[in-house]
């Protein structure tokens, strides 16, 4: 039997790797350190995880996950707030602590969440009373934030087009307790026609290829090509289009990736905005969370599909908005045909 590689292998052997290239790309645009990166990127992701606020238990269940070395994650703004463990995601430390995790994840006391996954919700701030369109909802953990976040008012439309999934986004979002959701399963791209004006909220957290969640998926470092992003843009841009057109005027859209690769966020966005002039970037507050390093997204790049296709530049680097792993924000402005 093979023994373990140490971390420091594993570092090496990233170092060298394509997605370690993106990465240094990355970095030297944004005057960061790419050694830096390169540890956090090749540590393993911690445990993390959302308070429901909407139980009744909720500080007893802050203290008794508090006792377990769980700390509260400063920059999330959410009620309930969100915790950080001292160990691996999913290793807890014995087996007690295991069946507490689960026990407070299985009854809804708290949600299991990477806490880049949080930011999404965060960021559109829904509200009880408003409708939202999640349109690539599974395995659920934005949905659920999303329920929680409107306090059980209003509705969510969660989607999801395979059925496998969808049965994962029944079950987890069953935890919950709350009834303002609707599941459905439909192809992202053509979503139906909805009655005007149209959702308050669209979540598009679309496929993409993770090139971001390296600290979870070790294999991510050899299976990860250059050309991997330009097979999924057309996916991306249509689901991200058809959210745009079912979004009321003044309404909120988020679109996320977990990728780091311009083709898959800045990219897919200036195509968006092309397609949709009835759109606008919005300003995302640094203020709302303390502690995170924002950047702007990138306002120019290079690329066959892009210098080939003459896309205009985005122009404006202070309406970017959130850069961390692919995070924008636009408002609708005006009416537009469904």
């Amino acid at each position: 039997m093979a023994a373990r590689r140490s971390w420091e292998e594993l570092r090496a052997a990233a170092a060298a790797s394509p997605l370690a290239q993106l990465g240094r790309v990355v970095c030297e645009r944004y005057g960061n350190d790419f050694e830096k990166w390169l540890d956090s990127a090749t540590s393993p992701l911690p445990e993390t995880l959302r308070l429901n606020p909407l139980r009744y238990d909720v500080e007893w269940t802050e203290e008794a996950l508090s006792d377990l070395g769980g700390q509260r994650i400063g920059w999330y703004s959410g009620d309930g707030g969100a915790m950080q463990f001292p160990w691996r995601r999913g290793k807890p430390e014995s087996e007690t602590t295991k069946a507490l995790m689960q026990a407070v994840h299985e009854t809804g006391r708290v949600t299991r969440q990477e806490a880049a996954s949080m930011l999404p919700i965060l960021i559109a701030d829904p509200q009880s009373g408003e409708t939202l369109l999640d349109l690539c909802a599974a395995p659920g953990s934005k949905t659920t934030q999303a329920m929680v976040a409107m306090r059980g008012g209003g509705m969510v439309v969660a989607n999801e087009p395979n059925y496998r999934r969808a049965n994962m986004l029944g079950s987890n979002t069953n935890r919950i307790g709350l009834a303002n959701l609707v599941i459905c399963r439909h192809d992202g791209r053509h979503f139906p026609r909805v009655s005007e004006p149209g959702f308050d909220v669209v979540i598009a957290d679309v496929p993409c290829t993770g090139s971001a969640t390296m600290r979870k998926n070790g294999g991510l470092w050899k299976r990860w090509k250059p050309s991997s992003a330009s097979g999924l843009q057309r996916l991306q841009i249509d689901i991200a289009e058809r959210g745009a057109r079912l979004l009321r005027p003044g309404g909120r859209m988020v679109y996320s990736t977990c990728s780091i690769d311009v083709v898959e966020n800045e990219a897919v966005v200036a195509e968006l905005m092309v397609k949709c002039p009835w759109l606008r970037l919005a300003d995302i507050d640094a203020e709302q969370f303390p502690g995170l390093d924002l950047q702007h997204g990138f306002t120019d790049w290079s690329g066959p599909d892009w210098t080939e296709l003459g896309r205009p530049e985005l122009d404006r680097p202070g309406q970017l908005g959130f850069a961390l792993e692919g995070y924008e924000v636009g408002l609708r402005e005006d009416g537009c045909g469904y």
